[in-house]
């Protein structure tokens, strides 16, 4: 406890996996359908709810944390030369795609907007 707040985190370890149209959702897919999926991740099997900001009590997060390839002997993957994994990730960048949702309080019948960010 500090401050009178008690600090709790929990992580949880997110597999990636190649983007899938139907990973969207039939009301975003026409969205994604002109983009090319095969350079595009998705989180594997997610079914989390991200809320809150860092001003309140309690809010959630993600940590994305890439790290190079190290050979290992104990594995059958072998990693190219640093100065390969330079060159290609030169001018590469990370982008998220997430959906969000706006409440409108004077739509009686469908308040609930959901937007992609």
């Amino acid at each position: 406890m500090e401050n009178g707040l008690f600090n709790y985190s929990n992580s949880t370890k997110l597999n990636a996996t190649r983007c899938k149209l139907e990973y969207f959702g039939s009301e975003y897919q026409k969205l994604f359908e002109n983009y090319s999926l095969s350079d595009i991740y998705c989180i594997k099997d997610l079914n989390k709810t991200l809320f809150g900001t860092f001003s309140e009590h309690t809010y959630s997060f993600i940590i994305l944390n890439l790290f190079p390839c190290k050979n290992k002997t104990n594995s059958s993957i072998i990693c190219q030369p640093k100065e390969n994994i330079s060159y290609y990730l030169n001018g590469t960048f990370f982008s998220l795609q997430y959906q969000n949702i706006n409440l409108a309080p004077k739509d009686y019948t469908n308040p609930k907007k959901n937007y992609w960010r």
